[in-house]
């Protein structure tokens, strides 16, 4: 039986264009005009500590300590008030409890911003205990670190899992770790880079996953 490993951001949630809305809007006001479009053209999968330094270098300047917190609480708010789930996701998530198939979540973000995701979308409670954040490794994704982090977690070795992932980055974690990988393309256009990074199948509705697995 295998471990399916989710990512969140995309896979589960629709949170991409909330936070990439909010993040462009904090990157131009930090003196690098950009929009949401190409905001996630840039940084989509990547770690926002990593976002911050890549602005940092770009305007030549710091933004400070208290940017990043201050950026999230403002991710934040708009996920309680915007958060959509992925369509599908949950019954997925059922699905896969009901059949005994062991999953988890593995994403660049911290803890606290998968609970208010998936808790508001009702999915939280589906993968309590089962959670995994790039904060708990020393590499974020396109590192394999936080896949292999949650493989052993979950008892599994890396043939045994199967990572569902919506961004080239996410991929190429996965394909580092030597685990198979469905990508997720809910826009068709996103497609052709996930199968570049190395996904072995992809998948535009996540109703076309079990028969996958």
């Amino acid at each position: 039986m295998p471990l399916v490993i989710f990512d969140c951001d995309g896979g589960l949630v629709d949170s991409e264009p909330i936070s990439n809305r909010i993040l462009a809007a904090d990157i131009t006001a930090a003196g690098w005009p950009m929009t949401t479009a190409e905001c996630i053209e840039r940084f989509k999968g990547a770690r926002l500590t990593v976002v911050q330094a890549t602005v940092e270098k770009r305007i030549g300047d710091r933004l400070g300590d208290a940017w990043l917190n201050d950026h999230y609480e403002r991710i934040f708010e708009a996920f309680r008030a915007e958060i959509k789930p992925i369509p599908g996701a949950r019954e997925v998530l059922e699905n896969l409890s009901d059949s005994e198939i062991p999953f988890c979540v593995a994403s660049q973000g911290p803890v606290r911003k998968m609970q208010i995701t998936l808790g508001a979308t009702g999915m939280w409670p589906l993968v309590d205990g089962h959670v995994y954040s790039a904060t708990m490794v020393e590499r974020p994704k396109p590192a394999p670190d936080l896949f292999l982090y949650a493989a052993a977690a979950e008892g599994y070795l890396t043939d045994d899992c199967i990572v569902v992932e919506d961004s080239a980055t996410g991929v190429k974690a996965a394909v580092a770790a030597q685990m198979r990988v469905i990508g997720f393309a809910a826009d068709d256009t996103d497609a052709p880079a996930l199968a570049d990074a190395g996904a072995q199948s992809i998948i535009s509705d996540m109703n076309m996953l079990m028969p996958l697995l």
